[in-house]
Order: structure tokens, then sequence, then C-alpha cells
């Protein structure tokens, strides 16, 4: 029978909303029968997003993160069988929340840029102001205290992981008291 090896344990990875082949290649004579479990337990025959082609493979279409299992397909006939097991697992590119565009800060007060990322694996934050590193990974939000002139400019905030990265930009603008004197002010 065809199916190389005997309780491999292959990794895959794929993404959420794609598709997905589970090859099991089974031969023999008579042909054997292919069945799929999934963490121990078996697909039935009919399930919403799965389905045994007819060379044994299961395909698993728009894959959602709950779908990272281990997935074992069994070959057997009178001769014997075989399997072979997926741990598959699903990755999701990070997605960062909406935030505004522009904050603005008084000087001397705090401020804090927002940074709420989701994403399989967990992504790593990196923020840039003005495009030079700032503050710890993974700090979000970012404090800054005392906000001072020099905090003004342009933040990003920089989600990664093994399926992609996506940017946020925060600009944060200075609001401070501002005294404009004349020669007529008392001095």
């Amino acid at each position: 029978m065809g199916v190389s090896g005997h309780d491999n344990i292959i990794k895959m990875a794929a993404e959420v909303g794609t598709e997905v082949v589970l090859p099991c290649e089974a031969q023999g004579s008579p042909f054997p029968l292919v069945t799929w479990s999934r963490n121990g337990y078996p697909i039935p025959p009919v399930t919403a997003g799965f389905t045994v082609l007819p060379s044994g493979s299961l395909r698993i279409t728009d894959v959602r993160l709950i779908d990272s299992k281990l997935y074992t397909c069994t070959a057997e006939n009178p001769a014997g069988n075989v399997s072979l097991s997926y741990n598959l697992h699903i990755q999701a590119k990070p997605r960062i929340q909406p935030a505004p565009s522009i904050l603005k800060a008084m000087l001397g007060h705090t401020v804090a840029l927002p940074c709420v990322v989701q994403g399989e694996p967990r992504p790593e934050i990196s923020w840039f102001h003005n495009g030079q590193r700032v503050g710890n990974k993974n700090s979000t939000p970012l404090r800054i205290h005392p906000v001072g002139l020099a905090d003004q400019g342009t933040y990003e905030c920089v989600a990664k992981n093994s399926a992609g990265k996506e940017t946020l930009e925060i600009k944060l603008e200075i609001l401070g008291e501002y005294h404009n004197f004349t020669s007529s002010d008392p001095v």
C-alpha cells in the first residue's frame, strides 16, 4: 500500500480562509478503504467544508482557526493498514483594530497610543516614531509621560507574524500654552 511510512506526523501550516488538501494517496489490491479522523475522532462522510477526494486525500475548504488539529488518514485492506498524520496549524495575518489617525495631547500630560492586534501566531508589535524605533517590543498601548514637544510627529505600530504584517499610523500633535509677548506687555 502506498501511504508512506507508519504513524508519521507531518506539520502543515495554512492561512485562514484558504483551501487545504491533506494528501493520502492510498494504493493496493484490493483498493484500500480510506478513513479520516480529527484529534482521534472520525470525520463523518458528509461534513460541511470537508471532502474526501477520490484519491483518498482530504480537502478542507475555507479553513478557520478552530481547524488547527491533528488529522489522521488510515488506509486499510485485508493485507493490513497504514496511517499518516498531519499536524495542521492555521495562521491568521495580523489585524489591527482601527484607531484615530490624529491624537492631540497637552504638553506635560500622559498620552497612550492604542494598538490592539489580533493574529495567529500572536503577532510581535514594534513602535516607530518618525521612522526611529521607540518603546519596548510588544508594549501596547505606547505610553508617553510626560509629553514634550519632541514627542510630536508620526507613530507607527507594526504587527508581524509568520502569516504577514500590518501597520497602523497615528499622528501625535502636542498642544501647549503659548504666550505671545509684545514690547507693551509688562515684564
